[in-house]
């Protein structure tokens, strides 16, 4: 069982800041966050532009989904080629109603194999 330090109390609304801190790992990255992909549902990445840190380029994932907010990849160039092999390989694909689809749980193995 989790157990979450400093987390809003129940009930009460969280801060924006805090949409960004891990409370499993305990962080919240630098403020300089540039968003550049966005679901419209609240599921955003963000290049860290937080020059002189480790960070650096590095890309953070905020959602929606209940799991804390982490990074994802380690350059926006990582990112677009796992995305591209995802597609060559069938990972990503255009569904029947003509909208891009995935399996999620390929494209997890797949990221996490790089």
């Amino acid at each position: 069982m989790a157990v979450y330090v400093n987390m809003p109390a129940k009930g009460k609304s969280m801060e924006f800041p805090d949409s960004f801190h891990n409370w499993t790992r305990d962080f919240r990255p630098g403020k300089q966050l540039f968003p550049f992909l966005e679901d419209g549902a609240g599921n955003c990445y963000w290049v860290d532009l937080n020059e002189g840190t480790t960070d650096y380029g590095r890309i953070f994932w905020t959602n929606t989904f209940g799991t804390d907010p982490d990074y994802t990849h380690e350059s926006l160039t990582d990112m677009f080629e796992i995305i591209a092999k995802a597609y060559l390989t069938g990972i990503m694909f255009v569904g029947e109603d003509g909208y891009l689809d995935c399996d999620f749980d390929a494209f997890d193995k797949l990221s996490n194999t790089k």
